[in-house]
């Protein structure tokens, strides 16, 4: 993935998809952009697992105590086949969601990217990409995901 120069935006970038999804704690996600396709294995970043890369695009609608932890999973019939790696230093460690400002009326995003490392066993096939908010009960199907066999 190409180098993305800041973590605060002023708008969604237009590659992403926008949502408008609220968590109880008062946590908006106002959009997202995700792999469509990827591979089960990968022999150059994560040998010998693929990975699926997630942007979260996110903002506050009040102040949020507390530590925030946003999770992506790849799921398919039998089970989870991807969960998202911790990020040493990503956006959400650099600048804490009980610092964001809080305007619902001209929210400034929080950049937030997630690496979803998958089981190299996953079978080729259409997966559902789920995220949500440690804490939270609310988890949401973002798109399907195709994963496919390089062996």
């Amino acid at each position: 993935k190409a180098y993305a120069p800041g973590y605060q935006i002023d708008r969604l970038p237009q590659t992403a998809t926008p949502v408008d999804l609220q968590f109880a704690n008062g946590l908006h996600l106002a959009g997202f952009e995700a792999d469509s396709v990827a591979s089960a294995t990968d022999e150059f970043f994560h040998p010998p697992s693929g990975w699926v890369h997630l942007t979260l695009y996110w903002w506050a609608s009040r102040p949020l105590g507390g530590e925030v932890k946003p999770f992506a999973h790849l799921v398919g019939p039998e089970g989870v086949w991807g969960v998202n790696l911790e990020r040493a230093g990503d956006a959400l460690q650099l600048y804490p969601p009980a610092q964001w400002p809080v305007d619902p009326t001209e929210p400034r995003l929080i950049r937030h990217d997630l690496d979803i490392n998958l089981n190299p066993a996953t079978p080729p096939g259409v997966y559902d990409l789920v995220m949500g908010v440690a804490g939270q009960e609310t988890q949401h199907t973002l798109r399907q995901v195709e994963i496919r066999s390089d062996r």
